[in-house]
């Protein structure tokens, strides 16, 4: 429950899933891809707060054998996460899905590089 939030919820935490960037030039776009979303930051929280997602962390994973993709997300129902951001309008969306299409191989110490919460007790980074 996130009482000190000032609000009744029991999130889940939706562990860790680990994606294989095994295609050319894939952790530059992974990269790139996090400078637009904390650029567009508010329309990416937006599409957090319709989703029902109270953080999503990304991290980069390089190893001997490739770069890996590691997120972290809590939300109270991930399928209507996964629901509502696969049919999302918003821009910042669509360039999510183009980004995972042209980049993901696989779903498989960490280097981060992008978080969001929208929890405003939270300290932002």
């Amino acid at each position: 429950m996130c009482a000190a939030a000032g609000f009744a919820i029991d999130p889940v935490f939706y562990g860790v899933a680990a994606t294989s960037l095994g295609r050319p030039l894939a952790p530059v776009a992974a990269l790139a891809c996090a400078e637009e979303i904390m650029r567009r930051k508010e329309e990416a929280l937006e599409t957090l707060r319709d989703e029902g997602v109270l953080l999503e962390c990304f991290f980069l994973d390089r190893r001997e054998d490739g770069d890996y993709l590691i997120s972290i997300m809590t939300t109270s129902d991930f399928e209507r996460a996964q629901t509502v951001g696969r049919d999302s309008a918003h821009d910042i969306d669509a360039s999510h899905r183009a980004f995972k299409r042209d980049t993901w191989d696989s779903v498989d110490a960490l280097e981060g590089f992008a978080e969001l919460a929208t929890l405003d007790t939270m300290p932002s980074r």
